[in-house]
Parts: C-alpha cells; structure tokens; sequence
C-alpha cells in the first residue's frame, strides 16, 4: 500500500474530527462576514446552528444504530413501546394439558403368542421363539435408538451451526458500529458542546477571540 493512500484512508477515518475542528476554527472567522447584526449576536446564532447541527448529527448515529440491529428508524421504536403499553394487549393463557401426554418412538410389536403344552419339545420351541424375539426385539431397539441419536445429533450440529451463525453476524455488526458510529457521534458532541457554549458566554467569546 503506497503512502499517498495510507494518507487518504487516515483522513477518511478521522472525517468527523477534522469537520470538528473546522466547524471551530469558523468562529474565528465570524467577524469577518458582514452579517449587518452585531458580532455578539452572530457567535449566538452560529452557537444555536452547531447545537441544531449537533442534535440532528445524533440523531443520525442513533438511526443507523437502530436499522442495524432493529431494521426500523426512531419513528417505529417510539410506537413499537407505545404499542407494549400493558392495557393496550390482553394477557394470553396457553393450555399445555393437550402437550402433557407422552410419546414414544419405540415401534410395537403385536403378535399371536402360542402357548406350549406340557410336551417337553412343544416347551423347547416356545422358549426359543420366545429368545428369537426378545433378540430381535432388542436388534430393533437398538436400531431405533442410533437413529434417534444420530437425529439429535445432527439437530444439535445444526443448532450449533446456526448459534455460530448469529454471533458471527452479531459480532460484523458490533464492529461495523464500532468502527463507523462513534466518529459521527463525536461531531455531534462536540457541536453540541461548542454551541451551548457559543450561545450561552458569547460575550466571553467575543473578548476571548476577537
């Protein structure tokens, strides 16, 4: 990166400073405009527009804070808290008897069981049918569950990517506002500043800079 545009982006950081400074260094120059009103009264209106100026400057900052990380302007937040006055809305009651009742992935298995005579043989099948199932009954479970698990596994994945997400953006907007905001806002106090002082001691001004 060559100097020369080393040198153009610190300017273009410090934008709003330098304005700062400018806007202050133009009291000085005051006296030399012929406004046709007395020299005292000019700081006094130069005092009130940079307090005007000041004001809008936040106003602006406020703005754009406001459409980052709300999407509206200062119009829609003063109606969006008028509209949450608790007698405005009705309370809400939600019946969560209908969700009470328990559910469960588990497949059933309904099956005609043969009873075994008193005939040893007739005792060996029915225990060993009895075994076979349970295995598979058991194999099936089994199945049910790692699916299961893989499902919530996956689900937790792609919460854990969508968390990952929102703090990644949470995090670009925290310093895009870190980065563009408090320069803007800096203007619009020093302007208040300057002006109140300007409007409220410009004789003091006056014997100080002219």
């Amino acid at each position: 990166m060559t100097y020369f545009k080393l040198l153009k982006n610190w300017f273009f950081e410090g934008k709003f400073l330098l304005l700062s400074i400018i806007l202050i260094i133009l009291t000085t120059y005051l006296g030399n405009f012929n406004f046709k009103i007395e020299l005292i009264n000019s700081i006094r209106i130069y005092g009130l527009f940079l307090q005007l100026l000041g004001t809008i400057v936040i106003l602006v900052s406020l703005k754009q804070k406001l459409l980052l990380f709300k999407g509206h302007g200062i119009t829609k937040l003063f109606l969006n808290y008028f509209k949450r006055f608790p007698l405005n809305s009705k309370p809400q009651y939600v019946d969560i008897s209908a969700n009470l009742s328990g559910t469960s992935s588990m497949s059933a298995d309904l099956r005609a069981v043969k009873r075994p005579t008193e005939d040893m043989k007739d005792v060996i099948r029915y225990f060993d049918e009895e075994i076979q199932y349970l295995h598979q009954r058991i194999a099936n479970n089994k199945n049910e569950s790692r699916k299961e698990f893989q499902d919530v596994k996956d689900n937790i994945e792609n919460l854990k990517n969508s968390l990952n997400d929102k703090i990644n953006d949470t995090k670009k907007l925290i310093v895009e506002t870190a980065i563009s905001n408090p320069w803007l806002e800096l203007l619009g106090i020093v302007c208040i500043f300057w002006g109140l002082i300007l409007g409220t001691i410009p004789d003091y001004v006056q014997n100080l800079l002219f």
